[in-house]
């Protein structure tokens, strides 16, 4: 009864914790308390009056600053955050006039831009674009549903969700690697979140929300169409019976609602419930750990993923590793078992970024030191670095990132040195007897990630313990 109450409290704080982050005002704050409450006490319970809150001018001007929050650029009307602060009423007009369309029920969402990124393996990702007007309504809509979510979503499952993030889902796998769960089932769904069937996702909500004018407003939103530039330089526009977009204000949260369902299934397998095989998942990226290998686990997972969830497993990808013999890399870091270095006979669980990750902020850094950079100020292109290896550093922060911290310190004092001696023809020179170090760090003001990390632990960062963030 005791740890009942505990989760309980724990969700109330996860709560309040969104209010806040989301700087929701009082009124609202109340309301997603209530959701959240009444969820929590009635699993079964589902909502049926939620429409009418969207409508409601405090939640659509909270919806309209967090969206300004994130400074998201146009979408397909071309209208920017910047054009409606500009023009005629400013941002009253422009929420008046989506409250105005939302309560006579004549809102309709704009086609979606999609554009492409580049990730890491050279693959191109799409992403989807809505207008300023979606994504406030869409946020309204993440407002209301989270809380009542939020309440039946598992412990295993760590993204996109208040007060929760990779490094908890890092801290829980190593947590469980000393436990002995050592058979790992490292799993890839193929494009997760072009894939979600729209039909099965509309039956996951219905299972919370008997509001239909709410459920009609998301499924126009999975509906609607996708501008997508040809070769030619003209759109083309078209539609999908399945996914939901990249890059949309709400696609994190129907994601994680729909694959909701296959924690629940999986909790219920004999290997979970006699303590044998436990999931961490954080979005679409998860992995099976398990104390005793077990085949039909794994065939069962890909199985009921492939018929079931209509989702397709990346056979390439996916591998089972057994981590005393292997490493296992995820969510950028990198666990394996290694010999003491100090000559003491044992073995401890390392942890550090992977390779990917250090070649990938090997590329940031030699990006932001590029030749187009040479007409930037070098006071703009030292903020602009330190604010690149404070992020890298602050999430790369945990279990033993000693040696990843000091080769990324020497690339970046390298590709920056660099960078100075060839921006004019002078170039940039040390006085006599000064180190290269020293003229980088004291001078300039570069930062060196290595001390900062010393200065913020006084203890050799462990796991298990948080991590204090580099400042």
């Amino acid at each position: 009864m005791e740890s009942k109450t505990v989760k309980t409290q724990l969700r109330k704080d996860n709560l309040l914790w969104l209010a806040h982050n989301m700087e929701l005002p009082a009124r609202i704050q109340a309301l997603t308390l209530k959701l959240g409450l009444k969820a929590r006490r009635e699993s079964k319970f589902r909502f049926y009056s939620l429409y009418h809150h969207i409508c409601m001018p405090d939640i659509l001007e909270a919806a309209w600053r967090a969206v300004v929050k994130n400074n998201g650029v146009a979408g397909v009307d071309g209208v920017s955050i910047r054009q409606i602060k500009e023009s005629p009423g400013g941002e009253s007009i422009f929420l008046d006039d989506l409250r105005k369309r939302l309560v006579s029920k004549s809102y309709k969402p704009s086609p979606v831009k999609r554009v492409y990124i580049k990730k890491a393996n050279g693959k191109l990702r799409p992403l989807g674009i809505p207008t300023v007007a979606d994504r406030v309504v869409q946020t309204a809509t993440v407002i209301l549903l989270t809380p009542i979510f939020e309440q039946d979503f598992l412990d295993c499952s760590y993204g996109f969700r208040p007060k929760r993030g990779a490094q908890d889902a890092v801290r829980k796998i190593m947590s469980f690697v000393k436990k002995g769960y050592t058979s790992v089932f490292d799993a890839d769904i193929s494009s997760y979140f072009d894939n979600i069937p729209h039909v099965k996702l509309i039956k996951a909500l219905k299972q919370r929300i008997a509001d239909s004018t709410f459920l009609k407003l998301i499924r126009m939103w999975l509906k609607c169409a996708i501008l997508e530039q040809a070769r030619d330089g003209k759109f083309v526009a078209f539609r999908s019976n399945k996914g939901t977009p990249q890059g949309g204000v709400i696609s994190p949260l129907l994601a994680n609602i729909y694959l909701h369902w296959f924690d629940k299934q999986f909790s219920w397998t004999s290997d979970a419930k006699t303590g044998n095989a436990v999931i961490v998942r954080y979005a679409d990226d998860f992995v099976i750990m398990m104390k005793r290998n077990s085949k039909q686990l794994i065939s069962w997972v890909c199985k009921i993923l492939t018929e079931r969830f209509e989702l397709e497993i990346n056979r390439e990808k996916s591998k089972l590793i057994f981590l005393p013999f292997n490493s296992l890399d995820f969510l950028g870091y990198n666990f394996s078992r290694r010999r003491d270095q100090y000559g003491k006979n044992y073995k401890y669980w390392h942890l550090e970024p992977s390779k990917k990750s250090l070649l990938r902020e090997f590329k940031s850094i030699g990006s932001i030191t590029s030749h187009s950079n040479c007409c930037v100020r070098v006071k703009d292109l030292i903020e602009s670095l330190n604010r690149q290896l404070t992020g890298w550093g602050n999430y790369f922060c945990l279990g033993n990132p000693h040696r990843s911290f000091a080769k990324v310190d020497r690339h970046a004092r390298e590709k920056l040195w660099k960078h100075l001696r060839r921006r004019s023809q002078r170039g940039y020179r040390k006085w006599e007897g000064q180190s290269s170090f020293n003229y980088l760090t004291k001078e300039i003001g570069l930062y060196s990630l290595t001390e900062l990390h010393a200065k913020s632990h006084s203890k050799r960062a462990g796991c298990g313990k948080s991590a204090r963030p580099v400042r």
